[in-house]
């Protein structure tokens, strides 16, 4: 029996012919709704643009088979493994395939000359010890057949082995020495090489079957499955169903068509149908269930040949024949616009109001029904009326809306299409509060604290205290007798029933945004211009750090979710925090651990709004809504999974051209006289690059040479050296929320010495000068 793959020629020819399809193809999809989309290619990273197989390794690294070798990527950079050989055959990478010594954690690649590369520990070699293909004997196939190894689907020699079938057989491997082989007439399974049960199914495709878990499944033209037990308890092929939405997709019971996707090493299997896919999983009794996970991809025009899904993240890796690699990120996050208003979707004040909407000031009202979910309710009246000013709203206990216009104040009824009542107030109206007991207070410019009570008949608004505040931004009562007042020169609080003011020290001059107070908690949480983020508490005052590019100095808004996490707005994205380690930085300092959101989260914007009342909006179920300058962002937090940068740290092996340095087991052994190294750190992570915050420090003995460093985008640390002896390298990252939170990296560094370094040479020259005084002296 002979074992070797298709021919090269062969090959060629089923290349060729897919790629002519596929450059008919010129629609470029960078974008998909309710996805972030990365496209890579040669020309950002890529060695070249045809990936065949796409897998993550125990590391946590995505790797790429393409024509020119392995690509590593950590979701930063990709690290090109593609000095395998000199020839075409040796470069090219056919795909990824299971160890059959099972070795933990390896994983292996086959170049298209039938040479095996071997995948551990974040690097790649070939392994000489490995030799032919495809390293699983099958000793009751015909030896007029060849053998033909499949892990993957779409297979890469689809068209060549079903040109020449009868003359082939099929293998597939399961883990732990274990496999199936078909030759089109006995599904036969292998432990450790020897056959163990051989089964009729005759008249099948090679290219419908595939591994999920312990089973092999074919898959026919109908949807209907077959199982095998990767047991070897078989009585027969076994049929079984598969159920899920997939049955009822529009596209396949138009067409009839679908595309198997299917890894082995990663035991991961997709269908597509037009422009959907689905995910199979095998349920206990060893049917099949799908899942759509995505829709609206060009798979057939972008030329899909193999599919990832990180099942962590739910993010999906797609390999191109022709156009590289695409990354999708589910985005968890929604923005929504007034179609209505083109580029006028600049949003303010919201109010809840008819139990399931949300009122704005630009007279847009969207719904929080889950059968019309943002759905547009004209609000025209209150347009007309409020015009540009829509800083302020409030909806009542009575279900009343109050707005401002400059020096007037409104009352609208509950839908908002008629006005109740209107007052005049001697100054601008800047912001207004709705107290616990029903009242409403009015803040003004430069005249001070107003109050008007809704309940009294033919009440009017009166001045009440404070005629030194000026630019009041924000009001809050705590309890029956204090009101916090933020303005634009600092925090005050008046004591109600003496309406005695207070100055807060620490404030003074400081643009106060919102305020944050918990119920039953005595603590004030500040947001401000551009200070930052404060916490008063029991009388003490703790300014926070802001973040590395200090977004946070502009924060707008603090709303704090059901699992204590807060939520901050400012002009350059989102920020969560967790209210306990804000808490506890107040207690004893340490490095905060601040999640970053940008507009690839589902944004259309960083630029989030603040300087109005209420600063954002929790509706019914938990929903946040907060406003920009082009939308609303509506999320509900526990849906959101922060991407922490928890993985480890690891140092890459120096490039093959510098002999200056190796790394062997773990230590890092440098030659004599070299004056610094270079070395490149990667931590696998695929989230927002803003959240890695890597820093470093390099000790001579037990003495730091240096303060902690941050780590520069491109993640090089330069390590000088004054001379030979011990050094030990310190990488550390915060790993995401808790206190001191650290994942910590240590490396002992050897630099060899210069033969005047050595104890021997010092005590050689100590003995020559004390040799040289002793015949001076006699």
């Amino acid at each position: 029996m002979r074992t070797i793959p298709i021919p090269l020629a062969q090959l060629f020819f089923c290349i060729f012919f897919s790629l002519n399809f596929a450059l008919g193809q010129q629609i470029e999809q960078t974008s998909l709704p309710g996805y972030e989309v990365k496209h890579f290619t040669d020309e950002n990273g890529l060695p070249q643009n045809s990936v065949r197989s796409i897998i993550s390794d125990s590391r946590g690294y995505i790797w790429l088979a393409t024509e020119r070798g392995l690509a590593r990527f950590d979701g930063n950079r990709f690290l090109n493994y593609d000095n395998l050989g000199n020839s075409f055959a040796a470069r090219s990478i056919y795909g990824f395939n299971l160890d059959p010594q099972s070795r933990k954690g390896s994983v292996l690649a086959m170049t298209s000359n039938q040479v095996w590369v071997r995948i551990v520990d974040g690097k790649a070699a070939i392994d000489s010890t490995l030799r032919g293909y495809p390293l699983r004997r099958s000793a009751n196939v015909s030896k007029a057949r060849d053998l033909h190894l499949i892990e993957s689907l779409p297979d890469l020699n689809e068209a060549a082995v079903t040109h020449y079938r009868h003359g082939i057989a099929a293998v597939y491997p399961l883990p732990a020495g274990r496999h199936f082989v078909y030759d089109e007439q006995n599904i036969c399974y292998y432990v450790n090489n020897k056959v163990a049960q051989l089964l009729p199914f005759p008249g099948r495709s090679f290219f419908r079957f595939f591994r999920l878990g312990e089973n092999l499944y074919y898959l026919d033209e109908k949807l209907k499955p077959t199982r095998f037990a990767g047991t070897g308890d078989n009585n027969g092929p076994e049929e079984t169903i598969l159920t899920g939405p997939l049955l009822a997709d529009a596209n396949y019971n138009l067409t009839g068509q679908y595309q198997i996707f299917w890894n082995n090493c990663s035991n991961q299997t997709f269908i597509s149908t037009g422009s959907r896919l689905y995910e199979l999983r095998p349920s206990k009794d060893g049917s099949l269930v799908s899942t759509l996970i995505l829709e609206g991809f060009d798979f057939r025009g972008k030329d899909i040949k193999t599919v990832f899904l990180q099942s962590e993240t739910g993010r999906l890796f797609f390999g191109s024949q022709l156009n590289g690699l695409y990354i999708l990120s589910k985005k968890p996050f929604r923005t929504l616009v007034d179609p209505s208003a083109q580029s006028n979707n600049v949003y303010y004040g919201q109010a809840l109001i008819e139990h399931n909407k949300i009122a704005t000031l630009t007279g847009t009202a969207f719904s929080l029904d889950s059968r019309s979910l943002g759905a547009i309710t004209p609000l025209t009246l209150i347009k007309k009326h409020v015009q540009w000013d829509q800083y302020s709203i409030i909806r009542d206990r009575a279900g009343t809306i109050w707005s401002k216009r400059r020096e007037t104040l409104f009352r609208f009824n509950g839908d908002g299409k008629r006005i109740l009542s209107s007052w005049k107030v001697p100054d601008e109206i800047k912001q207004l509060y709705q107290s616990p007991n029903g009242g409403i207070w009015i803040g003004t410019n430069s005249l001070g604290l107003y109050y008007l009570d809704p309940d009294k008949i033919g009440a009017q608004p009166h001045f009440f205290a404070g005629r030194q505040l000026s630019n009041i931004s924000w009001m809050q009562q705590q309890g029956n007798e204090i009101m916090w007042i933020g303005t634009g020169k600092g925090l005050y609080k008046i004591h109600l029933p003496s309406k005695k003011l207070s100055q807060i020290k620490g404030f003074f001059d400081m643009y106060i945004r919102s305020l944050y107070i918990p119920d039953n908690h005595d603590e004030i949480w500040v947001t401000t211009y551009s200070n930052g983020v404060f916490l008063l508490k029991n009388g003490k005052l703790t300014r926070f750090p802001l973040d590395k590019e200090q977004y946070l100095s502009s924060a707008h808004c603090i709303i704090e979710d059901s699992s204590g996490y807060f939520w901050i707005t400012t002009n350059k994205g989102l920020f969560q925090s967790r209210r306990t380690d804000l808490l506890s930085y107040a207690t004893k300092p340490f490095d905060l651990y601040y999640h970053y959101y940008s507009k690839i989260a589902g944004f259309n914007t960083n630029e989030f709004n603040g300087g109005c009342q209420p600063c954002g909006l929790k509706a019914y179920g938990g929903l946040i809504s907060f406003p920009s300058i082009n939308g609303l962002v509506w999320f509900i937090p526990e849906r959101v999974r922060p991407e922490l940068p928890n993985g480890q740290m690891f140092i890459d092996n120096p490039d093959i051209h510098d002999s200056s340095f190796v790394i062997n087991s773990g230590k890092i052994l440098v030659k004599s006289g070299v004056p610094q190294i270079i070395l490149k750190v990667s931590t696998p992570y695929f989230g927002e690059p803003y959240n890695l915050r890597i820093s470093y420090r390099i000790f001579k003995g037990d003495e730091p040479l240096f303060e902690w460093q941050p780590l520069q985008e491109n993640r090089s640390i330069s390590v000088p050296f004054s001379g030979g002896g011990k050094y030990k390298l310190v990488v550390r990252k915060l790993g995401g929320f808790g206190v001191r939170n650290y994942y910590t990296m240590h490396l002992d560094i050897s630099v060899s010495q210069r033969y005047y370094e050595t104890w021997l040479f010092k005590a050689f020259v100590v003995t020559l000068v004390l040799l040289l005084f002793y015949v001076i002296m006699k």
